[in-house]
């Protein structure tokens, strides 16, 4: 698989999610009209009530490399988790999850990616996280239209 490197680098990066209950439950690569093909990772805690998808794009041409982060209840609600590091005032925190210019070997990006999605994960977004609480963040269309 042409992904085994990554799928090494995110379990290394995101290890730490064990310690509320998240497992890794399903890895698929799907193509995407308009980034090609990606990697698609799911931890699920039932402790928590949470899963949590991750999203990854390779470098291409013109296309910049970059984690998508996705957190999900059990019942159906979900939000992007740079939504939610923007609702808390964290959203610098994000730039951490794309290699703009392609300038860093992947496996920087991940070691970049795993720092910050920890540092979120344990202070700013820990109640989501561990399930303790939910925020429904409005998804902003405008830069799309």
């Amino acid at each position: 698989m042409q992904f085994d490197n990554v799928l090494k680098y995110l379990d290394q990066q995101v290890s730490f999610l064990a310690k509320w209950g998240y497992a890794k439950t399903s890895e698929k690569i799907y193509q995407s009209s308009a980034l090609g093909e990606q990697l698609h990772v799911l931890y699920v805690s039932a402790a928590a009530a949470r899963k949590i998808d991750f999203h990854y794009t390779p470098k291409r041409e013109r296309k910049i490399e970059f984690i998508s982060v996705f957190v999900d209840t059990l019942d159906g609600k979900s939000v992007s988790f740079e939504d939610l590091l923007e609702k808390k005032g964290q959203k610098d925190i994000a730039g951490a999850f794309a290699n703009p210019g392609n300038s860093l070997e992947t496996h920087e990006l991940f070691e970049r990616f795993g720092v910050a999605f920890q540092r979120a994960c344990e202070t700013g977004l820990n109640e989501i996280v561990t399930g303790k609480d939910w925020i429904d963040v409005p998804v902003d269309w405008s830069p799309y239209r």
